[in-house]
């Protein structure tokens, strides 16, 4: 939440691209050389693991990392990084909080049809 132009939607897209790899046509090669776009965070569970994480603008091998519980570090790729979110795909992530405004607009469109602009 917040005004216009307060990075909303570069926030969006910034986790977005963090888990599932950055857009290859990025609206943000603007500002960046594609060579230098990174993302990197640090995110930790619920049982205190700890997971280190960069995503590189690349086609292959974009992901870097390393995951931190009790048992030691263990070095993270693609496979055991989407292991770690389990069943969301980008697809559920997509929906649940990618939603577009074209996305907003025909869900009112929807309701209007069916006689529930009420609830708009």
């Amino acid at each position: 939440y917040g005004p216009n132009e307060a990075g909303k939607t570069t926030l969006l897209r910034a986790l977005h691209g963090l888990m599932f790899g950055v857009d290859e046509r990025t609206p943000y090669a603007f500002e960046y050389d594609y060579r230098a776009i990174a993302l990197r965070a640090v995110l930790r569970d619920s049982a205190g693991q700890r997971l280190e994480v960069t995503r590189l603008k690349k086609r292959k091998d974009s992901l870097a990392g390393s995951l931190h519980s009790e048992a030691g570090e263990t070095s993270l790729d693609a496979a055991r990084f989407a292991r770690y979110f389990g069943p969301i795909t980008e697809e559920l992530y997509r929906a649940i909080f990618g939603f577009s405004h074209a996305d907003l607009q025909q869900g009112s469109d929807v309701l209007q049809v069916a006689g529930l602009s009420e609830l708009l």
